[in-house]
């Protein structure tokens, strides 16, 4: 890859509300004054918002089309082959909202990327049938993530996005603190007549522990996905369904996370 072709200008969004982190990060940018580091403190109004403050500031100071969106977990051997990878969809196709690598995790035999469709009916299905569902939603979840092409979603923590389709859409971020925004993106690329598209021949790393959840996990990914429900769907008898079900699937998780802590 040329050097012109590599990122001008990196944004780094600092929501975590922390004095000393956000001293830790100025010196650490202080320390490489060849790049060009624009840091953006703000208050945690949660994951898609902190990103959205990024491109916008991308965008109106740098006329900047197109961003790489990394959590800071992420780590890769070789970043210019997977921006020119990604980029690369963007160029031959002007439909184009989002582009995502493989993504693994250390210690995990899934791939996290990409997401399979959400259907409502099936996850109504998948919520009540939890855990058994499980295994099968992973089967189908290796199965797509064995080759490269158009998908519903990529997962959030590693992809390239149009910046102006973000902008554009982002009403629909309203109200959603954590989780689910793929499955929004995904549906964004539906009703727009957008694509996505999966690359399985770049790879990224998330250092994230598998498995691992926590009290905001288990707060938020419930009033997440039953928000987006509300979003995307009418039928009022299948959005009270649907919120039950996931309530009913995360009781079964706390049990079953209560009988292991015990064992």
């Amino acid at each position: 890859m040329q050097e012109q072709k590599l990122p001008s200008v990196i944004c780094l969004v600092d929501n975590s509300e922390d004095e000393k982190e956000t001293a830790s990060l100025k010196q650490i940018i202080s320390s490489v004054p060849d790049l060009n580091i624009r840091l953006i403190t703000t208050p945690n109004q949660g994951y898609f918002q902190g990103n959205l403050k990024g491109m916008i500031e991308l965008q109106e100071q740098f006329s900047v089309t197109h961003a790489l969106i990394l959590n800071p977990d992420i780590s890769c051997d070789d970043w210019e082959k997977v921006i020119e990878k990604l980029y690369a969809y963007f160029q031959t196709d002007e439909k184009c909202f989002i582009t995502g690598p493989k993504i693994t995790i250390p210690g995990f035999p899934i791939v996290s990327s990409p997401i399979i469709p959400f259907l409502l009916w099936r996850e109504i299905a998948y919520n009540l049938f939890f855990p058994l569902s499980n295994p099968i939603l992973k089967y189908f979840h290796t199965r797509l993530s064995r080759k490269s092409g158009k998908v519903f979603a990529v997962e959030g923590s590693a992809f390239m996005i149009d910046c102006r389709k973000a902008i554009d859409n982002r009403h629909y971020f309203d109200h959603i603190f954590l989780y689910g925004e793929e499955t929004i993106f995904g549906k964004i690329a539906q009703k727009n007549n957008l694509n996505i598209y999966f690359d399985n021949s770049v790879e990224v790393i998330h250092h994230h522990p598998p498995g691992k959840t926590s009290p905001v996990y288990e707060k938020f990914l419930p009033l997440s996905y039953i928000e987006i429900v509300k979003k995307f769907y009418t039928n009022p008898y299948a959005i009270k369904l649907f919120s039950r079900s996931i309530k009913h699937r995360f009781k079964i998780r706390k049990i079953l996370t209560g009988l292991t802590k015990n064992r």
